[in-house]
């Protein structure tokens, strides 16, 4: 699994926090809401209590037998209940509902001369219970308050906070989202500029707009880098320029030397005849390094010559290979064609120059090539090249195609002569022609290099 996105790591710390605070602040709000609440209405409703104790107790003093006019004088709200015991009967017509709302131990306590408090539960609804003695006249009264209001305005505070909650897990979603936008665009930015420099477009410089000094900093570093490189490259590809030219002229009087003593080798004594031949075969081999060179740095410099035709990949295969194997004095090579003749848009001597390439690579590290396959890809057309070597190994897949690169094949086999760059010079001729080119391992042991042209029209 790849790395998590900076954006959206951002995004979901602003929000986690967002959130985190909305709801222990909402928490805070509610707990304490709730604690003034219960604690306002609790002495609301004590002072309530004993104002009727006092009543009653004076009421009943005025006129000892005056139970029923005492008790019926007590104030009583919608919300509250009044449960008073005379020498320890109920003054009410149904004493067994005084016990649903009063306990037998508030009773107790009360009895005991305590003023009794506290919250219950009855019926699933939570009332107040308020027990007050009063010794003066042999009494005790129990007050109940209904508490179903407060809970209703808690309950709908709690809605509040929870919708608060959501709404800001919302917004801040929205915000961090936009601000983390703004924030890393330079970033991608960035990095969408890398991706292009490290594919080879030198041209392209970053710009940022408002996002701070440091992502400023960080542009700044990454355009002087594009800057130096591109420079660098320039001056690597006009010295090799510069080289080849100027060594291409007196290389043709040197080939045009050796070329007129090798006419008159036959005339030539023995250990002169010898070493005509080894300056011959490396004067060729000095010639051909010099093209290569010649040719890397006009695919440098984007000069390369192409005439695109719409071709049959059979025929332009067929062609490649015998000239090449012509030219190599080999013939062993199986062709296996496509039926359905699928047709490619290349510059046919650009190609006969990449199969050149790929079966000289093939004879110097590999022992030839032994197959040639033309596949139809539907949306692509595929050239598949095995050779009967070792094949290449995993860590060198990509490193071959580099510019002087000699892979372990080279280093393996003594008195193989290359330049490094023929493959080089591969990859450049197929990216010019729209096209590309990899080596993967052969069904047959060996390496497959796959040439994948572009697909051209059926006429």
């Amino acid at each position: 699994m790849g790395p998590t996105s900076l954006r959206l790591r951002l995004v979901v710390v602003l929000v986690i926090t967002a959130v985190s605070l909305t709801s222990l602040t909402g928490a805070f709000t509610l707990l304490t809401t709730r604690h003034l609440t219960l604690a306002q209405q609790e002495r609301a409703d004590l002072r309530q209590a004993y104002a009727n104790a006092a009543l009653f107790r004076a009421t009943l003093a005025a006129n000892p037998l005056g139970i029923a006019a005492a008790t019926n004088a007590l104030q009583q709200t919608a919300n509250s209940q009044v449960f008073v015991r005379v020498d320890g009967e109920w003054q009410v017509p149904r004493p067994q509902a005084a016990l649903t709302f009063v306990p037998a131990s508030a009773i107790s306590a009360v009895d005991l001369d305590h003023v009794v408090t506290g919250v219950l539960n009855v019926a699933g609804q939570a009332r107040y219970l308020v027990g007050v003695p009063i010794p003066a006249v042999s009494a005790q009264m129990y007050e109940v308050f209904n508490l179903g209001a407060t809970s209703a305005t808690l309950e709908t505070l709690l809605w509040f906070v929870v919708l608060g909650t959501l709404a800001t897990a919302l917004l801040g979603s929205l915000i961090a989202a936009w601000v983390t936008r703004r924030t890393t665009a330079p970033l991608v930015a960035a990095a969408a500029a890398a991706h292009e420099v490290a594919a080879g477009d030198l041209t392209i410089r970053v710009t940022t707009r408002g996002g701070g000094a440091e992502v400023e900093s960080l542009v700044e570093a990454i355009n002087t880098m594009v800057d130096q490189l591109s420079q660098r490259i320039e001056r690597d590809a006009r010295f090799a320029s510069d080289v080849s030219h100027e060594l291409r002229s007196p290389l043709t009087s040197l080939v045009t030397a050796v070329t007129v003593l090798d006419a008159q080798r036959e005339e030539l004594p023995p250990d002169a005849a010898q070493s005509l031949r080894v300056l011959s075969t490396n004067v060729r081999i000095f010639q051909r390094l010099v093209e290569d060179l010649l040719e890397i740095s006009r695919a440098d410099a984007g000069a390369l010559d192409l005439t695109i035709e719409n071709l049959s990949a059979a025929t332009l295969t067929r062609y490649a290979v015998t000239s090449v194997l012509r030219r190599l004095g080999d013939s062993d090579v199986e062709l296996v064609l496509d039926p359905r003749d699928p047709r490619v848009l290349v510059d046919r001597r650009r190609f006969e120059r990449v199969m050149t390439n790929l079966f000289e690579n093939a004879q110097r590290y590999a022992g030839g090539v032994v197959r040639v396959s033309v596949v139809d890809r539907d949306d692509a057309v595929d050239i598949l090249v095995d050779d009967a070597g070792p094949g290449v190994d995993e860590d060198e897949r990509e490193a071959i195609f580099e510019r002087f690169h000699r892979g372990r094949a080279a280093h393996d086999r003594a008195g193989v002569t290359g330049s490094g760059i023929g493959l080089a010079l591969v990859r450049e001729h197929l990216r010019a022609m729209g096209g590309e080119v990899w080596v993967e391992s052969s069904p047959d042991a060996g390496s497959r290099f796959v040439v994948r042209l572009a697909r051209g029209e059926n006429p």
